[in-house]
């Protein structure tokens, strides 16, 4: 995953990075560790231990994951877990650079799934200042031509940029007044002014905002996605995780560093919650069984699984350059849609979700048949 340097200096994305560093509170979970009982010589001593190990943890991680918890982990699991930054030394190995690209431009990755038969958001147009033009999709070169398009647009819109991350740098965009953009929230802006919060050099897709399935709305208002991990071996693309991600009604995506949101590990075969995460002072926990969230999702299975889970197999292959790869799925009102498409993944999502670390025996010898240079555990 590649980022220009002109998405990170639009002023809502570097907001965004700027929030999210601060959802998970370091002290706090500190001090949790204190109160469980290990000693801050005792912690030391083993991330000292764990961090000699492949997965390259820093003592974040160790914490975050909380694997002073000798209640929870023996040692060799704790070792299992794999910082994501080692994200980029592994998509290295196991993703032909020259075809990152095809995933890193939103725009690109849409064309080739929708080309190929599989369900894409609607792009009703994109901003972009520059030479670049997106097929019959209208390009939007200016403020006044992006006051045009609001005026007859449909809402609501979801608003990202081409070469996005995380919703880092999202809008929901509600309906447009008096030359203002109206966002979710009822804020508003002036529409030249928007333009300097957004992406123009590259782009920033204006789609059509999706709708949740019935079946999940009264969870939230807000589309919610599965993030699929796959991995191409052996002529097979096997899937190694499925994580349900959250919303909740204030938010205008389901990422894990939006206070508020959940994430929930699903079973792969048969699409059942069996694990619940949140936030509890800005330390990720799992939920207790008496909280209303857990009584409301634990054991719920969700809808369009297998269609869902089988548009990440089938479409892996259309890349297959890219043998470590991940997809959101949104589960829609109409069905699913691939709402993105990764070279490689967060690990972080997984393993909080699943509370166990993602280098299991399986991804240990994938990453080693890529050719990934990794210590033994």
């Amino acid at each position: 995953m590649t980022i220009p340097v002109s998405v990170t200096k639009a002023r809502k994305f570097a907001e965004d990075v700027t929030t999210s560093k601060g959802t998970v509170d370091n002290a706090a979970c500190f001090q949790a560790a204190l109160d469980g009982g290990k000693s801050i010589f005792q912690q030391m001593w083993e991330y000292h231990k764990i961090s000699r190990g492949p997965g390259k943890l820093d003592f974040n991680d160790y914490m975050m994951y909380q694997l002073w918890n000798d209640e929870k982990y023996s040692f060799e699991e704790k070792r299992q877990f794999v910082s994501d930054s080692f994200y980029f030394q592994i998509v290295k190995q196991c993703c032909d650079p020259s075809w990152w690209i095809l995933a890193d431009d939103k725009f690109w990755s849409y064309t080739v799934l929708g080309a190929n038969g599989f369900p894409v958001p609607e792009t009703q147009g994109v901003f972009c200042n520059g030479d670049r033009v997106f097929g019959g999709v209208p390009t939007l070169k200016n403020g006044t031509e992006l006051r045009e398009f609001f005026e007859q647009a449909t809402y609501p819109i979801y608003s990202k940029p081409v070469h996005g991350i995380g919703s880092f740098g999202n809008f929901l965009i509600e309906g447009f007044e008096d030359g203002h953009v109206i966002f979710h929230d009822g804020s508003k802006m002036f529409v030249h002014e928007f333009v300097y919060e957004i992406d123009g050099v590259n782009g920033q897709l204006m789609q059509t905002m999706l709708k949740p399935h019935p079946q999940l709305a009264p969870i939230s208002s807000r589309v919610s996605t599965i993030r699929v991990i796959v991995i191409i071996q052996d002529g097979q693309a096997k899937v190694l995780s499925t994580v349900w991600k959250i919303p909740s009604n204030d938010n205008i995506a389901d990422n894990f560093w939006r206070d508020g949101n959940m994430l929930a590990s699903v079973d792969i075969e048969g699409g059942h919650v069996n694990r619940i995460v949140g936030y509890e002072n800005r330390v990720p926990k799992v939920l207790e069984e008496d909280s209303e969230a857990y009584k409301q999702l634990m054991g719920m299975q969700l809808p369009d699984w297998d269609e869902a889970v089988d548009i990440c197999r089938r479409g892996a292959f259309h890349f297959p350059k890219l043998k470590f790869q991940s997809w959101d799925i949104g589960l829609s009102d109409s069905g699913p849609v691939v709402v993105e498409f990764n070279p490689g993944s967060s690990f972080r999502l997984s393993q909080l979700a699943e509370g166990r670390g993602f280098l299991t025996d399986e991804f240990l010898g994938f990453l080693r048949g890529c050719g990934c240079k990794l210590k033994a555990r």
